[in-house]
């Protein structure tokens, strides 16, 4: 199967989105299988422009257009790639500058979702947290949450623009920022330290 670069970048997953539908919520806490996945669980919204209430599905909302794709400019900006991105995948032989390349981080913060999903969905379902591990899956979905806000993100992409940096070096910059153990468990312990005030 081909693979095409994700245009449509949730910066709120459509696991924890369809929440907000309490039916799909009381479903999950009383055992009921629900019918619809969480992107076609409808939601009811409220558009700012519009100015009016609509219901429409979780995956037509809270997305930004290309949001964490960038182009390879050239030669140097491939290897700085796979110097950071290890297991970077391509779909070509060689760099050719005549091609247009497009790098695509979604499937790491697809990956990161895929760490705590299914703590978080457990937390909702007994609706307590229990200990440290609860809250530093919690923690860790926060800070994704905040690295991926799309406030933050094109701020920093604006920032990026008008010092003439690529967008590339913003991905390294989250993924070194996402990968550093060090620099991870300081954020997190800073999330768990705190006072907690859970509203379930």
């Amino acid at each position: 199967m081909k693979q095409t670069p994700t245009s449509k970048n949730h910066f709120i997953p459509c696991f924890w989105s369809a929440f907000w539908n309490m039916e799909y919520l009381l479903n999950l806490r009383s055992g009921k299988e629900n019918k619809l996945k969480p992107r076609e669980t409808i939601l009811l919204t409220y558009g700012i422009k519009a100015k009016k209430l609509y219901s429409t599905k979780a995956e037509k909302l809270f997305y930004s257009d290309k949001a964490n794709l960038a182009r390879v400019e050239n030669e140097t900006d491939l290897k700085n790639l796979k110097l950071t991105f290890r297991n970077i995948q391509t779909n070509f032989e060689e760099f050719n500058n005549e091609d247009l390349y497009i790098f695509d981080y979604e499937d790491t913060f697809t990956c990161l979702e895929n760490i705590y999903k299914e703590f978080l969905i457990k937390i909702i379902k007994r609706k307590t947290v229990l200990d440290v591990e609860d809250q530093t899956y919690i923690s860790l979905f926060i800070y994704t949450q905040i690295t991926r806000n799309p406030y933050y993100f094109r701020y920093f992409e604006n920032l990026f623009n008008l010092s003439g940096i690529s967008k590339l070096f913003l991905f390294t910059e989250i993924e070194k920022a996402l990968t550093d153990q060090e620099f991870l468990f300081t954020t997190l312990f800073y999330f768990i330290n705190n006072e907690w005030n859970i509203f379930i």
